[in-house]
């Protein structure tokens, strides 16, 4: 990511259904970035969409915090790959 702090829009295509984001969603998503199928860009703009499009719902709130890490940098804080394989750890125990 060149610069931090900036945004953008972020816009969902949606057919109106509410779609339940589980820990298997999120799952796949950690893995994609850690498998460098996408970058930084991608993961927190996909997450942004799951946190705030009304057509998302989390199916728990722990879910819910987990998007939330992914979507939100910290400047101070850990590398990405850090946050990201916590955030996979403890999806991997909310479905156990």
């Amino acid at each position: 990511m060149a610069e931090r702090g900036r945004s953008c829009p972020v816009f969902v295509a949606s057919d109106g259904s509410l779609l339940v984001v589980a820990a298997s969603h999120l799952q796949r998503l950690c893995t994609a970035f850690l498998n460098g199928e996408i970058g930084e860009i991608e993961l927190r703009y996909i997450a942004t969409a799951l946190d705030f499009a009304p057509d998302f719902r989390f199916i728990s709130k722990e879910i819910e915090e987990c998007a939330f890490f992914l979507s939100s940098p910290e400047a101070d804080g850990p590398p990405l790959h850090k946050v990201v394989s916590a955030v996979l750890r403890a999806l991997r125990e909310h479905v156990a």
